[in-house]
């Protein structure tokens, strides 16, 4: 896929994060100016500190910037009221961690449908049906009624990634989504992403893990706030 000719989905210019501990200002991110094209797989790097969180949680609009812009798929979202900052979530983000984040008394068909909960315009047979379908895709179509604790740790994996591509969003977030399994299960897990992106999923991961981040068209690498290279 040459994301070249895709269009944009992605644009921060600028994009400023500071935090205030009592007099002392924080400055998280310092002028974040980043583009990410729809179908384009890529990588965030950088250590502990850097701001890669920071930058994760606004993109994924679970955060404001202190300034700055942020677009995404053509919309201006750094300016949202707290409502409609859900629901773009909901509607256009989806989320994998690192810690799975599955809810242990729910099904993993539960689990699942539980973005569409959301939606006012998705009634609970299409829920049914199409996070069915994900986890069919994500191959646990035997596993749908076991709880989190029944499952092991790649499969909790697919859980949560069948989750968060249920809802179709327009970008998919990836917190370390391999840093909690062994690395047999983590390459099951990096096969599964590189065939999101195969379908035309537009995929940004944070990692520490080089050979993890090979796998990606882009390589962003931050340090104290700042955007120092990539390629």
């Amino acid at each position: 896929m040459n994301s070249a000719e895709n269009r944009l989905l992605k644009h921060t210019e600028d994009l400023t994060k500071t935090y205030l501990l009592g007099t002392i200002a924080v400055h998280a991110l310092r002028g974040i100016t980043m583009n990410v094209r729809e179908g384009e797989f890529v990588v965030l790097m950088g250590s502990s500190g850097s701001g890669k969180s920071t930058l994760l949680s606004l993109l994924g609009c679970l955060d404001r910037p202190t300034g700055g812009r942020y677009l995404l798929d053509g919309e201006e979202v750094s300016s949202l009221s707290s409502v409609e900052l859900a629901r773009t979530r909901s509607k256009r983000i989806g989320f994998i961690f690192q810690t799975f984040n599955l809810l242990p008394r729910m099904s993993a068909l539960d689990n699942v449908i539980l973005p569409l909960l959301y939606q006012r315009n998705v009634t609970d047979a299409e829920a049914q049906h199409r996070a069915r379908e994900v986890l069919e895709w994500v191959g646990l179509d035997d596993r749908m009624a076991h709880r989190p604790t029944e499952l092991s740790g790649g499969q909790r994996q697919r859980v949560a990634i069948a989750r968060a591509l249920v809802s179709n969003p327009a970008l998919v977030l990836a917190d370390e989504p391999t840093g909690n399994l062994d690395s047999e299960t983590g390459l099951q897990i990096i096969r599964l992403l590189q065939k999101m992106h195969a379908d035309g999923r537009t995929i940004l991961m944070v990692t520490h893990d080089p050979e993890v981040a090979s796998i990606a068209e882009k390589i962003l690498h931050i340090r104290d706030g700042s955007l120092v290279d990539g390629r």
